[in-house]
């Protein structure tokens, strides 16, 4: 599975956005070299692929580029926050349909929404885009941030998207930004609160728990620096044409429009995951899978892989709580 930055740049302006959205289009790839990078993917066996940025669609050349993606016979999913989709570009995707859509819902109402994105006016074009897309029958999935200013509007939010026919799914993990901007993590809700939703309903608890007794009570040291599936279960490109073992993880990058996607490139992804983990607590922690700890989320934070953040050795205590009291209650039913 791959994912590529379309562009970095966003129509949007969301207070807990980790891509810089800010700047110019410099540097980013042409239309000629964006297709180079497809043409590298393809040829070198890369089938999934995600379209997302930045906002995708607010590239100019947009529909030249997913025409020729499609063309390559990859399987497209577009990341989107819905609100420059009109009718117009609702046909065009549905004579061209992707295999999904993923549309990014901040809030329930006007006001919550457009707090979150800074821009007047996006909540109705975000309402008006996911409408002309369902009225073309386009397979449409929905998802959202959890936050401290829409938090109370989450209930809210899966419900209308259910009521849609639609997938719906959150994450409430805020991280710092790919430029060192940390302003983002403000707007986490507290760790007792992201615990809570683990266990708000019955598949979220239960898979939670399946994963728990999956990796044990209690992990050992790590190894390597990655243990997850960066590099080899995924991979990202950037707006520049730089490939990634994970969206977070920038500080090894390798050029697709001077190197091929083939063996060298599995050896520079063999090397960057077999480096030994990082000296630091969390490489020897033995609870670090109840933080979600992830090397790269940790050097945005804290400047170093290993290095603890305080909100989430609290978010592991408070799993672990969450975790107890869910098997006491399980107990208790059973008994009965």
């Amino acid at each position: 599975l791959g994912s590529m930055d379309w562009t970095s740049l966003c129509n949007l302006r969301c207070q807990h956005c980790f891509v810089s959205c800010a700047g110019s289009k410099r540097d980013e790839l042409t239309t000629v070299q964006m297709k180079s990078v497809l043409s590298n993917l393809a040829d070198h066996g890369l089938l999934f692929l995600v379209i997302t940025g930045g906002e995708p669609l607010s590239r100019p050349d947009f529909r030249e580029l997913y025409r020729y993606a499609k063309s390559l016979g990859f399987i497209l999913t577009i990341f989107t926050n819905a609100t420059l989709v009109d009718d117009d570009m609702a046909a065009f995707l549905a004579e061209n349909p992707p295999r999904r859509l993923e549309a990014t819902v901040y809030g329930h109402t006007e006001q919550t929404y457009e707090t979150v994105t800074g821009i007047p006016g996006s909540f109705r074009r975000f309402r008006d885009g996911v409408n002309a897309l369902l009225r073309n029958r386009l397979l449409v999935r929905f998802k959202t941030m959890v936050m401290e200013c829409n938090k109370r509007e989450f209930r809210e939010m899966k419900a209308w998207a259910e009521a849609l026919g639609a997938e719906f799914r959150y994450d409430a993990l805020l991280h710092g930004r790919l430029n060192g901007d940390l302003s983002s993590t403000r707007h986490r809700i507290p760790p007792d609160e992201v615990a809570r939703l683990n266990f708000l309903n019955a598949d979220d608890r239960t898979a939670f728990l399946r994963r728990r007794k999956e990796v044990g009570r209690r992990m050992p040291p790590r190894k390597t620096l990655f243990e997850c599936g960066a590099g080899t279960m995924t991979l990202h490109v950037d707006a520049h044409g730089q490939a990634h073992v994970c969206m977070l993880w920038r500080n090894d990058p390798y050029d697709l429009l001077s190197k091929p996607l083939d063996g060298q490139f599995l050896e520079h992804v063999r090397n960057v995951r077999n480096r030994p983990a990082p000296d630091g607590p969390c490489s020897v922690c033995a609870d670090r899978e109840l933080c979600n700890y992830c090397p790269p989320v940790a050097l945005l934070e804290t400047g170093h892989p290993a290095r603890p953040s305080a909100y989430f050795c609290r978010l592991a205590a408070e799993r672990k709580l969450q975790s107890r009291r869910s098997s006491r209650e399980t107990s208790r039913r059973l008994k009965k």
